[in-house]
């Protein structure tokens, strides 16, 4: 009898870490990758829901609301940057969603030239000098201000990235994913026994700490 744990549903890591080891071909890896990517585009569709459902008078300066912003466009951001996981390239919304191409810009711009710096122009801070009402005739010193500026302030910027990434989850990145799990699934049912012990044992979950934060992994 064999067991095959499906692309998708949590298992207790304690009861598979002391029996599982690292796959190492290209469609196990994929698979993998694909199953990253799927988690942070449903993190976007999750965090955009919650994001539409705060009350509308904390929009401006609501700290949940930024991080919540913040945190969409990052993982965004992620499925579609180069690195060690593999990712998604531009083609992909071009095939799948195409009326969706400008926000996928607008918020891989967002991310790559905003979000990720100490000072840009979607979040800042101003110290300016307040001069009175009557700046025509007379005008007089009235005071000074310390004023946070959010540059993405409205919901409905982000219901279209929501959409697109629903779309990208649905017709693209699960099927696929669910192609290479099998094809994976395939290759492990006809491994050997003495094969598998030649893998890396799993040694998950990771935590990171000071010794293994910059360790690539």
């Amino acid at each position: 009898m064999t067991q095959r744990y499906e692309l998708g549903i949590s298992h207790n890591v304690d009861d598979l870490a002391h029996r599982g080891f690292i796959a190492n071909t290209e469609e196990a890896q994929m698979a993998a990758d694909l199953a990253s990517i799927l988690t942070d585009l449903r993190h976007v569709e999750w965090g955009i829901c919650k994001i539409l459902s705060l009350p509308s008078e904390t929009e401006h300066f609501d700290p949940l609301r930024i991080a919540l912003i913040d945190s969409v466009v990052i993982r965004y951001r992620r499925c579609f940057a180069s690195g060690i996981r593999s990712h998604l390239e531009e083609y992909v919304v071009e095939q799948v969603a195409p009326k969706y191409l400008e926000t996928h810009r607008y918020f891989w711009d967002l991310g790559n030239k905003h979000i990720a710096h100490s000072v840009s122009a979607a979040e800042n801070m101003f110290s300016m000098v307040i001069l009175d009402e009557d700046q025509a005739t007379n005008p007089k010193v009235w005071g000074s201000v310390v004023m946070h500026v959010v540059g993405l302030e409205g919901t409905d910027d982000l219901r279209p990235l929501g959409e697109l990434a629903r779309v990208l989850a649905c017709e693209y990145v699960q099927p696929e994913a669910d192609r290479l799990s099998e094809v994976f699934h395939q290759q492990a049912m006809r491994m050997e026994v003495n094969d598998v012990l030649k893998l890396k044992p799993a040694d998950f979950p990771v935590n990171l700490n000071a010794d293994n934060i910059g360790k690539k992994t």
